[in-house]
């Protein structure tokens, strides 16, 4: 009897995956947006209602993004046919594949993962069964995916394992400072960035933020604050948070599993870089003036407490931690040593 096939579905992280225009099929993200003059011109871009999810980007001008065409490159040489997307996947039926999974990333994770589900279904039944379904999932894809598997929208059966790369299973504090106007990521500035993380109806950067099981911002005493609710929530709003985009995050945060001692469907394999300047939360003054804390106990963008699963508690049952030292974020899915843990993982 033939061994099943493996198939491996790659999750991009928080702006990872290309957007097209709907009509003409032309890339604005991240090819028109970056290249547009001004900020103005990027942000209107970028927000556009006719955009639909294109295929993981792999490459782009700038060093620190999150590209995949490394991780597509390595899975290749080791023998796996890499496809962009379910359509491009189309009728075949390789043995050993890697595919793209692009979604979104403006938009609800819930929506991402109706979608990631229907296609773990198909591949399911394209092989008859047949075969192991893998998900290797960067930042915010984990969580698209622990929605797939934690609701659950699938036979849980159907998915051997998830892998996550610098996944914020406890939230990116660092979110806030984008939502607030006090961090910018390229291509855009740290106003362009709030704009669009504040724009209805797009609540993923506030679907990054920490939950409340694990309070990230003190006040002017050292008391826990707690932004999803009371005085925290009215500052959040007060300057300029989208209620909309609150409630939706609100919401899809609370479909993710964060007991310690609830084992989740399937093996969590969690993969965190450590050792590299992260912003780990916020202390209030006596003007309400978010200020950040920064330690070296991250990826950079993650803490690895949260890329860890390591709650207040302890760590989540069901789940495996591998730490990297100094490998940052977006290098999480470049450097070989990740893929030695990957390739360990799922046994080829």
């Amino acid at each position: 009897m033939s061994s099943p096939a493996t198939v491996v579905i790659l999750a991009p992280g928080t702006m990872g995956s290309s957007l097209l225009d709907r009509a003409q099929f032309e890339e604005i993200w991240p090819d028109r947006t970056v290249n547009a003059r001004t900020q103005d011109e990027k942000l209107k871009l970028v927000t556009r209602t006719d955009l639909i999810p294109g295929q993981p980007i792999k490459k782009v001008d700038w060093e620190l993004a999150c590209v995949y065409e490394e991780l597509i490159r390595r899975f290749e040489k080791s023998g796996f046919t890499y496809y962009g997307s379910i359509s491009e996947f189309g009728s075949n039926k390789d043995h050993k594949v890697f595919l793209g999974f692009a979604y979104d990333w403006r938009a609800d994770n819930a929506i991402a993962a109706e979608v990631l589900a229907g296609n773990i279904d198909a591949i399911y039944e394209k092989y008859s069964g047949q075969v192991d379904i893998w998900i290797v999932a960067h930042s915010m894809g984990g969580l698209v995916s622990r929605n797939v598997l934690e609701m659950p929208k699938i036979d849980t059966s159907r998915v051997k394992g998830l892998i996550t790369l610098g996944t914020p299973h406890l939230g990116a504090p660092k979110a806030l400072g984008c939502i607030l106007g006090q961090i910018a990521e390229m291509p855009f500035h740290a106003d362009t960035l709030k704009k669009l993380a504040n724009t209805d109806g797009y609540p993923s950067t506030f679907e990054l933020l920490p939950p409340d099981v694990r309070p990230f911002v003190k006040d002017a005493g050292g008391a826990d604050v707690n932004i999803w609710s009371g005085t925290g929530l009215n500052l959040l709003i007060n300057q300029g948070a989208s209620v909309a985009n609150i409630v939706a995050a609100e919401a899809f945060l609370k479909t993710l599993h964060d007991d310690p001692n609830e084992e989740p469907p399937v093996p969590y394999y969690l993969v965190a870089g450590v050792d590299e300047e992260t912003v780990t939360g916020y202390t209030l003054d006596s003007s309400n003036t978010f200020n950040v804390e920064i330690q070296k106990v991250g990826d950079g963008t993650v803490p690895d407490w949260s890329a860890l699963f390591h709650t207040v508690n302890g760590p989540k049952k069901g789940t495996t931690q591998i730490s990297v030292n100094n490998v940052e974020h977006t290098a999480l899915v470049k450097r070989q040593i990740v893929f030695d843990k990957i390739k360990e993982i799922i046994g080829f």
